[in-house]
């Protein structure tokens, strides 16, 4: 509700956000598992790991963003591709590797 009534987001770009943010921590906890910290006390470990997820989700968005604004979308937009490239590609991929361990 703050990112719609305060940000003047429309609801499929806070989906798109949501969605690479949810995919960033899919990606990191299944690349990094618990690093790059993991000698750090417990705070700032977590805090590097919360700044990766964040550059990731970040770094998501953008190249997902950037490849959806390439075709004329007809019946979606490029945020609902955003959303679902990130959520189903993404967090499908990272969860079909850890079935696979």
């Amino acid at each position: 509700m703050a990112l719609r009534e305060l940000a003047g987001w429309s609801p499929a770009a806070i989906s798109a956000v949501c969605g690479c943010v949810i995919g960033a921590v899919l990606i990191v906890a299944m690349l990094f598992e618990g690093r790059p910290a993991p000698h750090l006390p417990p705070m700032p470990s977590r805090i590097a790991i919360l700044a990766l997820i964040a550059l990731v989700a970040l770094a998501l968005d953008r190249a997902l963003t950037a490849y959806a604004d390439g075709p004329h979308w007809t019946r979606a937009t490029a945020e609902d591709w955003v959303t679902t490239a990130a959520l189903s590609f993404t967090g499908g991929s990272c969860l079909r590797r850890s079935c696979s361990l």
